[in-house]
């Protein structure tokens, strides 16, 4: 049973954050198929998504911030940023899209596809 669950109705995507299994997963609401599963930090139970961007971040207990880039039915992994322990708010603001911790170069870590 999903934890965490952000809806892109234009898309038609469900984004659903899996504590039990460490686990994000992007549902196309159209097939209702699973179009991609992430591994993601320990206990992810945050979700927030700049739509305009199309910017997923996924945060939890161990205190990492995942991002994803979204796009047409699918979502890649863009990278990940230590907040602190027990991360369990995560925002974007809506008018510059920045998010707390991916603010700061240093704290991004990119993942190489």
């Amino acid at each position: 049973m999903p934890d965490v669950l952000i809806i892109d109705a234009v898309q038609r995507l469900a984004f659903i954050a899996c504590e039990g299994n460490d686990r994000l997963v992007v549902l196309d609401m159209r097939t209702m198929r699973v179009t991609a599963s992430f591994e993601v930090e320990k206990d992810p139970n945050v979700l927030a998504y700049d739509s305009s961007l199309q910017l997923l971040y996924v945060a939890g207990g161990a205190g990492v911030v995942s991002m994803f880039r979204v796009e047409v039915a699918a979502a890649s992994k863009l990278g990940k940023g230590l907040l602190g322990p027990n991360a369990h708010v995560v925002a974007v603001d809506p008018e510059t899209h920045r998010s707390p911790g991916f603010g700061l170069r240093t704290v991004l870590q990119c993942s190489h596809a």
